[in-house]
């Protein structure tokens, strides 16, 4: 229960942000990103495209699942200035493990799929025979290309606990300052004590240094 309270209020905010982000008015030749980091079926961009509409903004939906991109180019797969990669956001280009696929019931196409072998030791230990190879790359690198044909560029990041990582990377990298807006989702819960209150922490921290940066940063659920 408490959690869906929370998540309620994370939503209204976002809403909040993503009307004002869409509202500004673009001069002329001025191009928008919406970069979907951890896209799984599609269920967040088929929330933010109400805000951040297809006719106003590029979309690249990023998905390291390879169970997961059949359903993404089925439903937008057709939409103009719409790219789909098959990967995970990370912070430099190599091959991962992707873990949790196995240990729970939600099935092939999780929304729990992670680079991060611990992700979720709250509640089991990744299987390590069961995991996948997938290609990750830089997404420090990534920004910065896209940041050479955009002026505004709002990022939604889900990707199930290897945030830590990727945030600091965007920040040591300088290649945070690309970034409009983010929307991002923590997973400190999911660990086991004491990495709970540790990555708790680390959030703060994070958060605190995006904004320094300025960037603005809404907690997404």
């Amino acid at each position: 229960m408490l959690r869906r309270i929370r998540q309620r209020a994370y939503i209204a905010r976002a809403k909040v942000q993503l009307r004002a982000l869409g509202s500004r008015a673009a001069q002329e030749g001025q191009r928008r990103l919406f970069l979907d980091c951890g896209s799984n079926v599609g269920q967040g961009y088929t929330f933010f495209k109400k805000y951040l509409p297809p006719g106003r903004y590029d979309a690249v939906l990023i998905e390291p699942n390879p169970n997961c991109i059949k359903s993404l180019q089925e439903k937008f797969g057709s939409y103009p200035n719409l790219e789909i990669i098959q990967g995970a956001a990370w912070v430099r280009n190599e091959k991962l493990k992707l873990f949790g696929l196995v240990e729970d019931d939600r099935g092939a196409m999780t929304q729990g799929a992670s680079v991060v072998a611990d992700h979720n030791s709250g509640d089991y230990q990744a299987n390590q025979e069961a995991a996948l190879e997938v290609d990750a790359f830089s997404l420090s690198e990534l920004l910065t290309r896209k940041a050479e044909q955009y002026d505004q560029i709002v990022v939604k990041m889900d990707i199930e606990s290897s945030e830590y990582e990727v945030l600091r990377d965007l920040l040591d990298t300088g290649a945070a300052k690309h970034i409009t807006h983010i929307f991002v989702e923590f997973h400190s819960e999911y660990f086991k004590e004491p990495e709970s209150s540790q990555h708790k922490a680390l959030e703060k921290a994070l958060v605190d240094e995006l904004r320094a940066t300025g960037v603005g940063v809404t907690i997404w659920i």
